[in-house]
């Protein structure tokens, strides 16, 4: 098991997680940009996206690193409710993060998931893989 310090430590140290959450009654997985602000994790979306469903529902975020090689890892998991973000101030503030943008169409459809839970862990390396 990860310590929570070192679960907000791994998920700042990646640019892109997955978001799940339920879209009319199927659940869904989706990746996105984010990063984390004041224990909150911000994601943007392409308007109509994802970020259009998510505000309101207690949702699941991931991020990991894995070594297929030597077959060890980390993985994070936090949950959390996801809300819209709204006002100009923190709009504004969402957009001093570095961010990476993975799809060429517009993402600035900003949300916020106020973590609730978080934990992760690590995954060592299996004996005798080099």
């Amino acid at each position: 098991m990860l310590t929570e310090t070192d679960c907000w430590s791994r998920l700042r140290s990646v640019p892109v997680g997955r978001i799940g959450y339920i879209e009319g009654d199927v659940p869904v997985i989706r990746l996105v940009n984010f990063s984390v602000r004041k224990g909150d994790i911000v994601i943007w979306t392409v308007p109509g996206g994802c970020g259009s469903s998510v505000a309101g529902q207690v949702v699941a975020f991931e991020v990991d690193q894995v070594d297929p090689r030597s077959r060890s890892g980390w993985t994070v998991l936090a949950a959390g409710t996801a809300e819209a973000v709204t006002d100009v101030e923190e709009l504004l503030a969402a957009t001093d993060f570095p961010r990476r943008p993975w799809v060429a169409e517009r993402n600035d459809q900003v949300n916020r998931i106020r973590v609730d839970r978080i934990s992760g862990l690590q995954l060592p390396a299996l004996p005798g893989i080099p």
